[in-house]
């Protein structure tokens, strides 16, 4: 089974990217957002600085334009 912190980024992301216009399952997101527990970090291994998510309980600490960054060419 999947840890919290990674359904955590992984709802992030997925949300993310279904604001995009991308179609994600019906209550995948949902799911995901059931196992928001403690606050963590998008990227372990990087600094705690960036944006704090209080949705997410999720620290974006690489950035959206990085993350979607395929998505704007």
């Amino acid at each position: 089974f999947a840890s919290n912190s990674l359904c955590q980024r992984t709802g992030y992301i997925l949300e993310l990217v279904k604001d995009l216009g991308v179609d994600v399952p019906g209550g995948v997101i949902e799911y995901f957002k059931g196992r928001v527990k403690t606050w963590t970090k998008l990227v372990p291994t990087l600094p705690s600085k960036g944006k704090g998510i209080k949705e997410w309980k999720l620290i974006d600490n690489l950035g959206t334009e990085r993350i979607l960054g395929w998505a704007y060419g």
